[in-house]
């Protein structure tokens, strides 16, 4: 099965399996996936505060297509959204970097 492997801009790291749960936050690894936390997918930054969101399974077909960047300046233009024992949650850091493995 493939995980997402995700760098954010202030340095955390997560990985994420393809059903949304967290595997690993940056040295902390579970044996068994975090079922209360779950990623749900990402929202995109757009221009005027507008923001796109996109599902998880929106967000591997980006991952796949190479479309996780960040702007040319360097700040993010993606950010990672998830649940947290029921509380949706947007990112306040940015992604840097995302591959699939």
């Amino acid at each position: 099965m493939e995980t997402i492997k995700v760098l954010l801009q202030n340095g955390t790291q997560y990985e994420i399996d393809q059903d949304g749960c967290f595997l690993r936050y940056n040295e902390h690894k579970w044996k068994h996936p975090h079922d209360s936390w779950k990623c749900c997918g990402v929202s995109e930054r757009l221009a005027f505060n507008n923001m796109n969101n996109y599902t998880l399974q929106h967000f591997i077909a980006l991952i796949r297509a190479g479309k996780i960047v960040t702007f040319k300046n360097g700040a993010a233009k993606f950010y990672l959204r998830d649940i947290d024992h029921g509380t949706h949650r947007l990112q306040g850091n940015g992604i840097a970097h995302v591959t699939l493995s």
